[in-house]
């Protein structure tokens, strides 16, 4: 919409500066659509009619209609900005799967578990380190070989017999670790 056209429509008022967005009900959307896609309206006349601030967001409107999107109505100023806090691991695993579940929703989590927008995004679109990838692969050689001596061996010759097939020296820390989701599985059983 032009300045003049919303002096026409507004007065002063439509020249002056808003500090926060215009809130339009998705009911009203969705009629300015249908009433410009029917061929009845211009774009200039569904803006007069309906009182839409400008002829892009209207286009935004006809796109997402168009895409099968929903036009829902504007909630107010973004929380993206919010200050994240501590989170315990299984926080973030339900946060994660509440979004994936939700078709990548982040600010909606954000907001119901009071984190930072980014914590939520990191979180979902993480990608494991080179180490982490390591230590998968170095688990799943370690249970093989465990495995294979019908579960014999104890600490120390696990240990002595994956340093000797691979050649790492964090093979202790990945043992400490399983003892612990053992422990965890034992208890939860």
């Amino acid at each position: 919409m032009e300045w003049r056209d919303r002096y026409e429509q507004y007065g002063y008022k439509g020249l002056e500066y808003l500090a926060h967005n215009r809130s339009y009900s998705t009911e009203l959307k969705l009629q300015a659509v249908k009433d410009y896609l029917s061929g009845e309206f211009t774009q200039s006349r569904v803006i007069h009619k309906y009182k839409i601030a400008s002829r892009t967001q209207l286009r935004n409107w006809i796109k997402k209609y168009n895409s099968h999107s929903s036009l829902n109505t504007y909630v107010g100023g973004a929380k993206a900005m919010a200050k994240g806090r501590s989170t315990t691991w299984q926080e973030r695993v339900d946060i994660v799967l509440y979004c994936l579940a939700h078709n990548h929703e982040y600010q909606k989590a954000a907001h119901q578990n009071e984190v930072s927008y980014r914590q939520v995004y990191q979180w979902v679109n993480r990608k494991p380190s080179s180490n982490e990838q390591e230590n998968v692969e170095l688990t799943r050689v370690m249970m093989s070989i465990y495995e294979k001596v019908d579960r014999t061996f104890g600490y120390r010759q696990l240990t002595l017999h994956m340093r000797r097939q691979t050649g790492f020296s964090r093979i202790s820390d990945i043992e400490k670790g399983l003892a612990k989701s053992s422990r965890k599985q034992a208890l939860v059983s």
